[in-house]
């Protein structure tokens, strides 16, 4: 009988060559049209991909004749290697297609997105640590090119465009976190590396200069402007940007606020005196990465005190402040430095007495029986010396400390610690985890492997912990094993590994040594321990104090309790505090990503469910008011990244029901927040969850809710053929579920009329207004029927009826202005809507006077820097050079752009309106070669945003040819034009508007007349 395969979980790894691996086994990588087929699966874990959509993608252009009967065969053949490799049941074959059921946090580039998301929120909040650590994992997780050959496939290219862009923009976020916490020659590298593949990216050249300049290489740092500045000219036509310039100028002035933080003084040199009296565990490898901290120690022992001197060094178990501490010592004993230097396990206080009496013994102070005499006078001894160095390793309090150490005499104390109340008795240095470089030349030093790529990727998902560093290195290089088949066992073995010893070393393992505080505090603080494992349960962001103490009311016992009463939460934090198990910034707590997956790991089955049901309720119960309002976002930035991770694990855990409503929350927000491919990715997994409910009619009208959202993502995304089917869709499970005449229908309606006048079927989408507002007047909903009526009012406006438009949007500002008020943001948009209107009708000065008061309105409400003022002052700086203002427009546009970078960074697709836009301008003003950086920049990011298909991205390839033909380069202009035509008629139609301006401009390439959007 043959063998039976054990069953095993399957990860898939797309953040660089696309590999699969299974439980226990080093990845392997598939070939073929199955790896391809399993490649486009993998990125959309547990998500059914439909039949007709893999077909038309792996087979682009050309499908072969059967095509389906094809894909059934590769199926087949898939399903047999997923059953050779111990997962038979992965691959699963649904209605319209096929799923890989792959929980989502073994597939890398969820994993990726998740904490990248979180670090982007923690540097949002100014908190560095969390920002570096979350981030250094996310960064990790890339081994190359995203898919490797495979990512220049069609169907992979949004992905990969997508998550790309998520990579440098986390990049950057994480240079500048280690800017901030001192570790400038950690980024340097990674930076020029980033640098050489964009030059245009003035946010990495900023952070670079400001890296080697704090590294001593003033020089360099200035030629890395020079650089930026050249290829900003040449390749886009403007200089750099004020933030750019203002680096450039504060290296010039050696402005203190980016001076280099204090280096390590040199170790001192031997000299002649007396040897001194010596007591040390044997001195490991070199100190690696702790410069700051050592001078920290060294000038705190160099400064003259009435008393010894304590320094205090406090951390998280594992985080080297032990090997720190005994660095310090072995550079104090050199022949001229302190006269004794002892080390004292203070863990212990039966060892810690031991030491001190072997001391005693080696300064000759007599025996006694007493051992408190003979302290006192080995403490009258050190008394009479000149310097001495005491090292104090892992204390537990400083009550039992005190007693235990000298409290006359001029000697130095070193204290190694997790808790961190000591700041009386001396000064704290606090040891957090290693920056890369320095995590990566540890890791290769020890395992004596050189592959710095592989180090790189599993010291990010170490957290740069130095003992789980050394632990790795050394596991590797007793067992002869490569870092990349160490890294291939951590994945899916990790609790297996931190739990074990390090090899030929006295120490315990990660897993181990947490368990140590663990347990303490289990035992002294109950509530303190189950707030800990409640903050392992949430997601990898910083645990904010407003969502524990708004728990109290679906908690019980002990930590109910605790989070309901401010002082006990607080003495509580204390207690975790104390032994370093989490990290307090501002209102935030962070734990170390390694004892999250410890503690979470070590959960028996029912015990995790159990406290995934518990985040579930906390999460409802804290979920902020409106994910559209401005004012709430700040706490919908916390909410997200952990509804996020708790949906995943009731995905995993077969209860896709309880993750819709946190999925269908976190689209709408980040949809509100312009983070459109994430959004869509929320709502495809809480439209799959609700389908996997029921048939219910209450389900009904839940899916056609997440349906419509849905649509309403991919209109934005630019994907209006499935935008329309998505509304329509909704609309029909209204229908069954008897949902018609209800506000949701009018909703509904309302978003199948943007989406039909995108297309450019206006009188399909006036009449779905039109249906929208019957609905809306019979139910009383005055303020929507006003938003409605902007809506139909634009899209007369489109059809070429402005007088009717201007009428409508007349009605709407009435019903707005009774029920909003004037200076409401609705009335601001329809007020927009008049003013593009009245300059149609010839009327530009009223316009302007009119859209300049929208700006104002717009600017009271949110503020200057909100992308509504930006997009209102874009359209403003079009009708200044309507007016002739074309220098002025210009400076409108720029404005625009500062205030959407500002907001969204500098690659983000909502740059590209006004970009656009501007190009007309220099156009307009023979400034061709601007024009065409404009333009290029516009369609890269419209490219990058929507796809290079979106009429958006048609628009500006339009327009660089447009500017193509005014420079003479009429065969690049008829290829772009071209290009440009065939993307929007197979977007809008033969027969839109323009489609027709792009036809003429292709026979003509004659300049471009008006500029749309």
């Amino acid at each position: 009988m043959a063998a039976t395969v054990p069953v095993r979980r399957l990860w898939t790894f797309v953040l660089g060559e696309f590999r699969l691996a299974v439980d226990g086994a080093p990845p392997s990588t598939p070939h073929g049209l199955p790896a391809e087929i399993l490649a486009l699966l993998s990125l959309e874990p547990g998500r059914s991909v439909p039949t007709a959509r893999i077909i038309e993608q792996v087979w682009a252009p050309d499908p072969p004749d059967r095509a389906a009967a094809r894909l059934h065969v590769h199926v087949s053949r898939i399903r047999r290697l997923l059953r050779d490799l111990g997962c038979p049941d992965v691959l699963h074959t649904r209605a319209d297609g096929y799923a890989l059921d792959v929980d989502p946090e073994l597939a890398d580039h969820r994993r990726f997105e998740s904490d990248a998301l979180a670090g982007l929120v923690a540097a949002a909040r100014g908190d560095a640590g969390a920002a570096a650590r979350l981030l250094a994992g996310a960064l990790g997780l890339w081994r190359g090119p995203m898919l490797g050959e495979l990512g220049d496939r069609d169907w992979a290219r949004p992905a990969v465009v997508r998550l790309t862009a998520l990579r440098r923009q986390a990049t950057d976020a994480w240079a500048d976190a280690l800017l901030a916490l001192g570790e400038h020659a950690a980024v340097v590298e990674t930076l020029e590396r980033e640098l050489l593949d964009d030059p245009l990216r003035e946010r990495t050249a900023g952070l670079l200069m400001t890296a080697l300049y704090r590294d001593g290489r003033q020089a360099d740092a200035l030629n890395t402007f020079v650089r930026t500045r050249a290829a900003l000219s040449d390749e886009l036509g403007v200089d750099p940007s004020p933030a750019l310039n203002a680096v450039y100028v504060a290296i010039l002035r050696h402005d203190p606020a980016i001076e280099p933080v204090a280096h390590a003084r040199a170790e001192p040199q031997g000299t002649d005196g007396p040897r001194p009296v010596v007591d040390l565990p044997p001195r490991p490898a070199p100190l690696v990465g702790r410069a700051a901290q050592l001078a920290a120690v060294e000038e705190a022992a160099a400064k003259p005190a009435d008393g010894p001197r304590v320094v205090v060094l406090t951390g998280l178990g594992g985080v080297g402040k032990s090997r720190l501490a005994m660095e310090a010592a072995y550079r104090a004993a050199v022949p001229g430095g302190a006269q004794v230097v002892w080390w004292v396990p203070a863990g212990d206080p039966v060892a810690a007495v031991e030491a001190l009496g072997r001391l005693a013994t080696s300064l000759g102070v007599a025996e006694h029986a007493d051992q408190s005499v003979r302290l006192a006078r080995l403490w009258q001894e050190l008394g009479r010396r000149d310097g001495w160095f005491l090292v104090y390793d892992d204390c537990v309090d400083p009550a039992g400390f005190t007693t235990l150490c000298p409290q006359v005499g001029g000697g130095t104390v070193v204290v190694t610690t997790r808790h961190r109340a000591w700041g009386r008795l001396g000064r704290v240095v606090a040891v957090d985890v290693l920056g890369l470089d320095d995590s990566v030349h540890l890791l290769t030093s020890i395992a004596g492997d050189d592959d710095e790529e592989t180090a790189a990727g599993l010291a990010r998902r170490l957290g740069n912990l130095p003992l789980a560093l050394v632990q790795a290195g050394a596991y590797a290089d007793q067992t002869g094993m490569s870092l990349a088949h160490y890294a291939g066992i951590f994945d899916h073995r990790r609790l297996a590994l931190l739990s074990r010893a390090v090899p030929d070393d006295h120490r315990l393992g990660v897993a181990a040594t947490w368990a140590m505080s663990l347990d303490q505090i289990a035992a002294r603080a109950p509530a303190a321990a189950a707030l800990l494992d409640l903050c392992a349960a949430l997601g990898p962001a910083d645990v904010p104090l407003a969502l524990l103490s708004g728990a109290a009311v679906v908690l019980d016992g002990p930590l109910a309790r605790v989070v309901a009463d401010e002082l006990a939460l607080e003495d509580a934090i204390a207690e975790l505090l104390r032994f370093s198990l989490v990290a307090r910034h501002g209102s935030g707590l962070s734990l170390h990503p390694l004892l999250r997956a410890v503690l979470r790991e070590r959960l028996a089955p029912e015990a995790a469910d159990a406290a995934r049901l518990r985040v579930d309720r906390i999460l409802r119960v804290c979920m902020p008011a409106d994910p559209e309002r401005a004012a709430d976002w700040p706490r919908w930035s916390w909410w997200v990244p952990h509804a996020l991770d708790v949906a995943a694990h009731h995905d995993a855990a077969g209860e896709p029901a309880r993750a819709v409503p946190l999925l269908f929350a976190a689209a709408r927000y980040l949809r509100a927040r312009a983070i459109y491919p994430a959004a869509r990715d929320a709502a495809e997994r809480a439209l799959d969850g609700a389908l996997r409910t029921g048939e219910r009619g209450d389900v009904q009208v839940s899916l056609a809710a997440l349906t419509s959202h849905l649509g309403l993502v991919l209109e934005h995304l630019g994907d209006l053929p499935a935008a329309r089917r998505q509304q329509e869709r909704a609309l029909e499970l209204l229908r069954k579920a008897g949902g018609t005449g209800t506000g949701l229908e009018a909703t509904v309606l309302v978003r199948l009329g943007g989406v039909l006048c995108w297309q450019r079927y206006l009188m399909p989408a006036v009449a779905a207004y039109e249906r929208a507002l019957s609905v809306l007047d019979r139910i009383g909903a005055e303020p929507e029927v006003g938003r409605c009526l902007t809506d139909l009012a634009l899209a007369h406006w489109m059809a070429g009826r402005p007088e009717r438009a201007l009428a409508t949007f007349e009605r709407a500002v009435e019903i707005l202005e009774r029920r909003v008020g004037a200076r409401h943001p609705d009335m601001a948009h329809a007020r927009s809507g008049q003013a593009v209107v009245l300059q149609d009708l010839g009327d530009v000065e009223g316009a302007y006077a009119l859209q300049s008061g929208v700006v104002a309105t717009l600017v009271e409400t949110f503020g200057e820097q909100h992308p509504d003022v930006a997009h209102a002052l874009d359209k403003l700086a079009y009708m200044d050079g309507l007016l002739g203002r074309r220098q002025d427009g210009i400076a409108g546009h720029r404005r625009a752009l500062l205030i959407l970078e500002s907001v969204y960074g500098p690659d983000h697709v909502e740059l590209g309106m006004p970009l656009t836009n501007m190009g007309v301008m220099h156009l307009a003003e023979g400034e061709h070669d601007r024009a065409a950086a404009a333009q290029e920049r516009a369609r890269a990011l419209f490219t990058l945003g929507f796809g290079p298909h979106h009429p958006h991205t048609a628009l500006a390839t339009r327009r660089l040819g447009v500017v193509r033909a005014a420079q003479g380069r009429r065969d690049e202009a008829e290829a772009l034009l071209r290009t440009a035509l065939t993307d929007t008629v197979t977007a809008l139609g033969a027969d839109h508007p323009d489609a027709l301006a792009t036809r003429g401009e292709l026979d003509a390439c004659r300049p471009l007349i008006s500029p749309t959007g």
